[in-house]
């Protein structure tokens, strides 16, 4: 059985994925990764938090997968919620 190696990072961090990772993490420490699993690597910055809400929650019922609501995760992780708006239905 061959090992997979592991991605090879870049020596400095980009702009965009510090970016990607403050926005998202205003919701849950947890949103960023799965915002990148629904996106499939590809940015969420130009949409908006409820076309990113709806897309992760349309991404994680595809895979099986509960449907958080992300926002009261983050409340639960001690997230004001004024700094988050409410998640589409």
């Amino acid at each position: 059985m061959t090992r997979k190696q592991p991605a090879k990072l870049p020596k400095t961090i980009p702009v965009e994925w510090i970016e990607h990772s403050n926005r998202f993490r205003k919701v849950s420490d947890l949103y960023p990764r799965q915002v990148t699993e629904a996106y499939e690597g590809a940015s969420a910055m130009a949409d908006s938090d409820e076309e990113v809400a709806a897309k992760v929650a349309a991404w994680e019922r595809r895979h099986g997968l509960l449907v958080r609501d992300w926002y009261k995760w983050g409340t639960e992780e001690g997230r004001p919620p004024g700094r988050r708006k409410p998640r589409p239905a």
